[in-house]
C-alpha cells in the first residue's frame, strides 16, 4: 500500500497484493501537503456505522492478523520502516481499560511489520 501527495494536493492512493490484485485511487487533499504528516496503522474489527459510539459487542476475534511490511517513503526518495518508535497506541476512552487484554501484538520485525490477535472480551 502507498500514499503519494503531490506539492498541490492531488493524491494517489496505490494498494496491491502477492496475487497481483491492484487497486489505484486519486483524490485531492487540499492542506496535506503543507502540513504536518502523522500517519497510523489501525488494528480493529471494523463495527461499520459505529463512529462516534461505544464499541457494540461482538464475537468476532483476529488471529495473527498484520502486515509483513510498513514503510514511510519521504520526497526525497528514502524511506524508513514504520516500526514502534515511530508511534504510539491511541486507545478509545471504551476500550482503554481493558486495551491489554484485548489486543495482543504477537510479532514485530524490522521492516515494520507487526501481527497482532484481537480477542474482545465478548469473544
Amino acid at each position: 500500500m502507498g500514499l503519494a501527495v503531490g506539492q498541490d494536493g492531488k493524491s494517489v492512493l496505490s494498494v496491491d497484493t502477492p496475487e497481483g490484485t491492484h487497486f489505484q485511487g486519486h483524490f485531492e487533499a487540499p492542506g496535506f501537503a503543507d502540513s504536518a504528516r502523522a500517519f497510523k496503522r489501525v488494528i480493529s474489527i471494523d463495527q461499520e456505522g459505529q463512529e462516534g459510539q461505544p464499541v457494540a459487542k461482538t464475537g468476532t476475534t483476529l488471529t495473527h492478523g498484520g502486515w509483513n511490511t510498513v514503510t514511510l517513503d519521504r520526497v526525497d526518495g528514502s524511506s524508513t520502516p514504520f516500526t514502534a518508535g515511530h508511534g504510539k497506541i491511541i486507545a478509545g476512552t471504551d476500550s482503554l481499560p481493558s486495551y491489554g487484554s484485548i489486543f495482543h501484538v504477537t510479532q514485530t520485525n524490522a521492516q515494520g511489520g507487526e501481527w497482532v490477535d484481537i480477542t474482545p472480551p465478548h469473544a
